[in-house]
């Protein structure tokens, strides 16, 4: 028997429940129009009584659509109103008791419903801070944001709205849409040049919470040296560090420990697979210009992309290129003589220091040593470079081999080939320089 008295009271209280979060199906319309009546005239009580019912998905999911874009609507008018009455007490600085959107950002997160959008973004971007119930759409709320950022005239307005953003990307659990990726770049770009200062800054906070952020690096570099505000100056190095040192982690991850894929040298550097992987890996690290990334890159000097990349670290790199001279691949060596050509015609004179000239003057013998190699490819690096030392003692070396270097291409048999049947390529490159050389003023007739 009390058995049966619990069952029965258990019931009893479970439809008193859902009665009170709704009505039974008998009071349903009169109680849906409560709530839209409540939500015109008395708002605040028309909000809690919406919440309570949104709260209670078993019972909201028992309405039909019409009913619930009913109850959507009037809570888009609500919303609109709210956001009035906050702007103006605001605007005269009157402050209020209690949050006026208290469970908003619940109802918001439940419903998803991209109406509510426009209106919560009109309010933000006038100063009503919704950046924390905005952020609940994730992704869904970055097309609008920019199709108004790009519209707003007033720097305050583009401020609202990039700090919008950034507590968006901050919300959001997965990957987006590389049409919103465009966007939020293109945001970045325009933010990190606008003529408000605050804009600029807020900016830069953003650019770690992007996944592909590495094109950012070169202006983030500029504002860490330019920026007339010294925390700005701060902030753009605090981010330029994180950022290289998250791709830092990831070169020495894959490039610097080449045992663990053996077999990527296997497919091109620039095609698809594992050799176009490293080949952007190796583009970033010369990118970056962090000398950290020099002995990973040596590991790959076979490659001209890591060469190149050599070549923009700089100077840092020079005593790793000149070990590289030495060694047995003759791709290395070649590429290791471009590089230190290259690095050194980027460095005049004044720019080097004393100890810097005197490694000019020892790469400078090294190279002359290196025109014995046996490879052909090497010696006409090495008579590139050597171009960029264009000494008293050096151009008589450089005469001699656009002469006597015995290297050469036949090309008798070749088809539909009307040049000289065999061509001394090295002669070729010495007197491409000596001729360069003459250009520039470097050697007299």
């Amino acid at each position: 028997m009390k058995k049966i008295v619990v069952v029965f009271a258990l019931l009893f209280f479970g439809l008193i429940s859902n009665s009170a979060a709704l009505g039974d199906d008998k009071s349903q319309s009169s109680q849906i129009e409560e709530i839209l009546t409540n939500l015109r005239s008395y708002p605040d009580k028309g909000k809690r009584d919406f919440y309570t019912l949104v709260k209670n998905k078993e019972v909201w999911g028992r309405l039909n659509e019409n009913d619930k874009n009913r109850l959507k609507d009037a809570f888009s008018n609500y919303l609109m109103k709210k956001i009035e009455v906050v702007y103006k007490l605001r605007k005269e600085k009157i402050g209020m008791e209690t949050d006026p959107f208290e469970n908003v950002d619940f109802i918001i997160e439940e419903l998803q419903d991209p109406r509510f959008i426009p209106i919560l973004l009109e309010g933000h971007s006038k100063g009503v801070w919704l950046a924390e119930i905005l952020k609940r759409y994730q992704e869904d709320v970055i097309l609008p944001l920019a199709k108004k950022f790009w519209k707003a005239k007033d720097g305050k307005e583009r401020l609202r709205l990039i700090e919008a953003m950034r507590r968006t990307l901050g919300y959001i659990d997965k990957p987006i849409s590389i049409e919103s990726q465009k966007e939020i770049k293109s945001i970045l770009w325009a933010s990190l040049e606008d003529t408000y200062a605050p804009n600029r800054a807020s900016a830069v906070v953003i650019i770690p919470l992007l996944s592909d952020n590495q094109e950012f690096i070169p202006i983030l570099q500029k504002i860490a040296k330019e920026a007339p505000y010294p925390h700005h100056r701060e902030e753009a190095q605090k981010v330029l560090e994180k950022l290289m040192d998250n791709v830092y982690d990831e070169i020495m991850e894959v490039i610097g420990g080449l045992k663990k894929y053996p077999d990527w040298k296997k497919n091109k550097v620039g095609t698809e697979g594992e050799g176009e992987y490293f080949g952007k890996l190796m583009e970033k690290a010369g990118r970056l210009k962090d000398p950290r990334a020099i002995p990973a890159l040596l590991n790959c000097l076979d490659q001209r992309l890591a060469a190149n990349s050599l070549i923009l670290i700089g100077i840092e790199s020079i005593p790793g290129l000149i070990k590289a001279m030495e060694n047995s691949d003759r791709a290395v060596r070649a590429n290791a003589a471009f590089a230190i050509g290259e690095i050194f015609s980027k460095s005049t004179s004044t720019q080097l220091t004393s100890a810097q000239l005197l490694m000019k003057n020892e790469l400078k013998r090294i190279l002359i040593r290196e025109l014995k190699d046996k490879e052909w490819i090497v010696r006409k690096n090495v008579i590139h470079a050597l171009g960029y030392f264009p000494d008293a003692d050096v151009i008589p070396i450089i005469k001699k081999i656009a002469n006597e270097d015995p290297y050469f291409k036949d090309f008798s048999k070749k088809k539909n080939y009307t040049g000289p049947k065999k061509r001394y390529i090295v002669r070729e490159e010495a007197q491409k320089v000596l001729e360069k050389l003459k250009n520039e003023g470097k050697i007299k007739e």
